[in-house]
């Protein structure tokens, strides 16, 4: 655990918020790794709630880019 953990800044740590790697676009750690420190006894449920957390950020983040560059058929259909 916190061995690429979730911090404000890279000089800091190696994820952002988002659980995305600085300076990787498109890299994710989604495991113990980015627990920010040692949680203790029994992490399991906080590390498969930030989990949870980060693959839904990724999904919204991945459902937008699709909808960003879908563009409506053209012409009309027979």
């Amino acid at each position: 655990m916190g061995t690429a953990r979730i911090a404000a800044s890279p000089r800091q740590g190696v994820c952002d918020s988002n659980h995305q790697v600085f300076d990787n676009p498109g890299l994710y750690v989604m495991d113990g790794a980015s627990v920010p420190t040692s949680l203790g006894a029994n992490p399991q449920v906080t590390i498969m709630a930030m989990a949870s957390r980060a693959a839904d950020i990724l999904a919204r983040e991945l459902l937008d880019d699709m909808d960003s560059t879908h563009t409506p058929p053209q012409g009309e259909c027979a």
